[in-house]
């Protein structure tokens, strides 16, 4: 039996111990899971449960090497309907903290207790306690400093532990959890059927969501999406859950996309809860260590049950909304709703390019947080270049994007340029001696926000303007996390916020360059965006910046007057890094006039 168990995970971090240690509660049958974090959960986690627990004669073998009572026999491997098998975790768990273990099964007059630090057994016997089972993690990696200095800061690994727990609630909506970090309350999720769990999950009214449920090829998908109204300009929304198993699944998401074909607006991402159903003996749960991927026979046939189920209800003439009168997952009704109208009106008209609209208040480049009080004026180029620029989207002319190595005589050339032109309302074209430079509006004014953000993240907090009334903001677990992690930034940027009970947060007052804004809305917008940036990078200060910077920024598809064309160059020129921006993409091409010469045959 042992060869047939692959080595447990290794234990990253905090949020892996708890990850760990929830999933077991859930094959317990546990229906309330009670999670403490100190530090971030570094100095100590602490996961109660109602769950069966475990005799004395597994407690004694439970934190060795390869222990599970989750399988019998190895053709259990192709049947896999718990969490995990290994039985590797505690062992693991037990090796680089100490560790204590009370359980009691309903069939015991009293518990048993296991105490390990750093791998050796220190106390085992009986103890008095409830049913269920508590296990405590002190000093997480106390004996391997190595390791533990590559920690990150606590509310980063809190976080960590947020999401995790998180994921596992969307696959598990019939249990309560709840979990408090330093003594603070910072999720609690109360039992449900699926439709409330996934409304509380995604921060939407469950009447806004749309039902999904259909089979093909024998995988069937339920669950709950946003309207095209209600997706989102990042994917941090978006769960799948395999036979009550939250995972990463390319083939979902992109069965997903598929189905919304052209009602998905540009540069947005529907939010979803989907649990998929097929037969284990089609799946393959352990292709990854910490089995968050999954592997399907036929990933073909996954993709177009997820498209068929998504396209049929976003293109039928009555659409099925969530009901939070019903009382069972699978009982739901068809009537008229938002999310109905939404859909309704999104296949009347096709959805713009751009995912700014025209009332939309925008930002002028040397004003960069406040709406253009100029109405754009049209400012096209010469007929020969268009005819030039033609080449290029025919893909006849060889490009390449400037970079530090290469690109300081390119901007010397171009900080004496007086010739510019706006091109597609897209990019800025600049006459430079030998050649053009091409620049993407957005991008260059993403960069130049970014490090004008930084700049002010650096020194005295901004003042804020208070607000006459506060804009109630109403979050998720995870998003509060973010929140918390990023609050000394969001002051500094002059931002008064405060937090009001376990899923509010009060905008009480706004930096003043965003007096205009009357609402919560970009204040949500910033937190959601910051969820993805804050994966990409290593500190909150620079996440938040990327952020602001990316919603502060000029947009494609806006016509610029000369001046702000002019005022956008020299800033550029002036940044420090004018190559990239904040998410890696090249700001300027250069295109070469030796290869206008090539094309023309001189």
């Amino acid at each position: 039996m042992i060869r047939k168990i692959a080595a447990g995970e290794v234990i990253e971090r905090p949020a892996s111990v708890v990850k760990e240690l929830v999933e077991n509660s859930l094959d317990a049958q546990s229906k309330r899971v009670h999670v403490e974090i100190v530090d971030g959960g570094r100095q100590g986690i602490r996961v109660s449960d109602d769950g069966h627990g475990m005799g004395p004669e597994d407690v004694d073998v439970c934190a060795e090497r390869h222990a599970t009572s989750k399988m019998r026999s190895p053709t259990d491997l192709f049947t896999i309907d718990t969490l995990g098998f290994r039985g590797e975790a505690l062992a693991s768990i037990g090796a680089v903290s100490r560790m204590s273990l009370d359980t009691r099964p309903p069939d015991a007059e009293q518990g048993t207790q296991l105490v390990v630090e750093g791998g050796i057994r220190r106390a085992f016997g009986p103890i008095a306690r409830d049913l269920g089972t508590t296990i405590e993690v002190r000093n997480l990696f106390f004996n391997t400093p190595a390791r533990r200095k590559f920690l990150r800061h606590v509310e980063t690994e809190a976080r960590y532990v947020t999401q995790g727990i998180v994921s596992l609630a969307a696959a598990h909506p019939d249990v309560a959890f709840h979990l408090t970090h330093q003594d603070r309350s910072s999720m609690q999720l109360l039992p449900g059927d699926r439709g409330q769990r996934a409304a509380d999950l995604l921060n939407v009214q469950a009447d806004n969501l749309l039902w999904v449920d259909g089979e093909t090829g024998g995988v069937r998908v339920q669950g709950l999406i946003s309207p095209p109204s209600f997706c989102r300009r990042t994917r941090s929304k978006q769960f799948v859950v395999v036979r009550r198993r939250p995972v990463s699944s390319t083939p979902v998401q992109r069965g997903v996309y598929a189905g919304f074909g052209g009602l998905l607006p540009h540069n947005q991402h529907p939010i979803f809860v989907l649990w998929i159903d097929l037969d284990p003996r089609q799946l393959d749960v352990n292709v990854h260590p910490t089995k968050r991927e999954v592997r399907f026979a036929d990933d073909r046939i996954v993709r177009e049950a997820v498209e068929t189920a998504v396209r049929d209800i976003l293109q039928m003439p009555e659409t099925a909304t969530y009901s939070a009168q019903t009382p069972s997952a699978t009982d739901w009704r068809s009537g008229s709703s938002a999310a109905q109208k939404d859909v309704a009106g999104a296949q009347s008209k096709p959805p713009n390019g751009d995912s700014m609209t025209t009332d939309e208040p925008q930002q002028v480049a040397d004003r960069p947080w406040e709406p253009s009080a100029t109405p754009p004026v049209a400012f096209d180029g010469p007929e020969d270049l268009q005819i030039s620029l033609d080449l290029v989207a025919g893909g006849e002319l060889r490009a390449e994007p400037l970079s530090p190595a290469d690109g300081e005589r390119a901007l010397a050339q171009a900080r004496q340029s007086e010739k510019w032109w706006q091109f597609h309302d897209k990019y800025i074209l600049l006459l430079v001696e030998d050649g053009l430079l091409v620049i993407d509006q957005h991008a260059a004014h993403e960069r130049v926000r970014f490090e004008e953000v930084l700049d002010v993240l650096g020194q005295e907090p901004v003042s804020s303007q208070s607000l006459l009334m506060p804009l109630t903001v109403e979050v998720n677990p995870v998003e509060l996390a973010v929140y918390r992690q990023a609050s000394d930034q969001f002051e500094r940027l002059g931002f008064d916020v405060r937090e009001f009970g376990p899923s509010t947060l009060l905008v009480e007052g706004l930096p003043p360059e965003l007096r205009s804004w009357s609402n919560g809305d970009l204040f949500y917008e910033l937190l959601s965006t910051l969820i993805d940036e804050l994966e990409l990078r290593s500190e909150a200060r620079e996440a938040l910046a990327a952020t602001m910077a990316c919603h502060s920024s000029i947009r494609a598809g806006r016509r610029l007057v000369g001046a702000e064309i002019g005022s956008l160059i020299q800033r550029l020129l002036r940044a420090r890094d004018p190559f990239a921006c904040p998410h890696g993409r090249p700001i300027i091409i250069r295109l070469p006039l030796t290869e206008f010469d090539r094309l023309f045959g001189r």
